[in-house]
């Protein structure tokens, strides 16, 4: 009897070890099968996803100038700030502006002037007389605008040495007597001129028309100058954001500074213009096409994924660390503020839609 269960037992035994080994087996072809079946998949992902690498770029950046005379009042803004419509960048104090306006109005007036009494002057005067009194007018009238500037550049000089007033006023108080000394000068020139060419006779109507080539000249010189003003980014004396949402870069000035026209204020990149400029290698630039949608993840936060299409596809192959590549534009079509010009980011580029 107790070899009979002995033997039951081992019988036993050696069942449930070829069961055991049996479901190990049939568990190891299913894992298998599992895997062999997600790497399939993969496989289909890959195909249809083309990876590749890229940079945050502006399509739209503008450079603001400041062409006429003028000095930096303050800086509102640091460079890589965001700033909205409507927001003041700069101030500028505009009375340097406002002088180089009133001069060329003061000019007007003056010529007006002298067709006037050319008009009310019968033809049979001596031309040249005529003309040295009209020169000496405009020397006197010169003179009493350049005695005027010399007492108000004295009054600025004492408020300056009190510290009542910034060095930047005084500077264009200077700037402005300066352009009343030229004015007299010039106007000083033109009587000698005159009285050196006292032979020289002129008739009436030679005069009226040289005053009116002369008044044309002044009148467009003050629109053109008023002109300047009519700019997007000029509201009154400030400059101003001009786009919905836009990012401060290379600020050129300093408060204090005198602008020059031949160097830029700032620039202001419009955010929304915000793209990826991405380079496909070349052996999958074929299954790329226009409007073909992409993921976008940047390094800064690979936990953010961004929508974008394809824009454009350069006909131009380029060389970079030795391969060949093709630059490719990315739409964003989510941006929510997070992207910055120049950041880095990976994207995954759909050859086709998946099922």
């Amino acid at each position: 009897m107790k070899k009979l269960i002995k033997k039951v037992q081992v019988f036993g035994v050696i069942s449930l070890i070829i069961m055991t080994v049996g479901c190990s087996d049939k568990n190891e072809d299913t894992s298998k099968n599992k895997v062999k079946g997600i790497q399939a998949e993969e496989a289909v992902k890959d195909k249809n996803v083309v990876e590749a690498f890229g940079t945050i770029k502006a399509n739209d950046m503008k450079n603001i100038v400041v062409d006429f005379s003028t000095a930096i009042e303050k800086i509102h803004v640091k460079e890589g700030q965001q700033v909205k419509q409507g927001d003041v960048l700069v101030t500028l104090d505009m009375s340097g502006y406002r002088a180089e306006l009133k001069g060329k109005e003061h000019r007007l007036n003056i010529v007006q002037s002298e067709k006037n009494k050319i008009q009310n002057t019968p033809v049979e005067n001596d031309g040249n007389e005529i003309a040295i009194k009209k020169a000496e007018s405009v020397v006197a009238f010169s003179e009493k605008l350049y005695i005027q500037e010399q007492n108000d550049f004295t009054t600025k000089e004492d408020l300056f040495k009190s510290g009542a007033i910034p060095k930047s006023q005084l500077d264009e108080a200077k700037k402005v007597v300066d352009l009343r000394h030229k004015e007299l000068e010039g106007s000083k020139y033109d009587l000698e001129s005159i009285k050196t060419n006292k032979k020289k006779k002129t008739d009436n109507k030679d005069d009226l028309k040289i005053k009116d080539s002369e008044i044309a000249s002044e009148q467009h010189n003050i629109s053109t100058l008023k002109d300047k003003l009519k700019r997007t980014y000029i509201s009154n004396n400030n400059i101003v954001c001009d786009v919905p949402n836009g990012i401060i870069y290379e600020i050129g000035y300093q408060a204090g500074d005198f602008t020059d026209i031949s160097k830029k204020l700032l620039s202001i990149i419009n955010a929304d213009s915000m793209v990826v400029e991405a380079e496909v290698a070349e052996e999958f630039i074929k299954d790329i096409k226009l409007g073909s949608e992409v993921k976008i993840i940047p390094l800064a936060n690979k936990e953010k994924i961004y929508k974008g299409k394809v824009t454009q596809i350069s006909h131009r192959a380029i060389q970079k660390n030795g391969d060949t590549v093709i630059p490719v534009e990315i739409s964003i079509e989510n941006n929510d503020g997070f992207l910055m010009p120049n950041f880095n980011v990976d994207v995954a580029i759909q050859t086709k839609k998946l099922n």
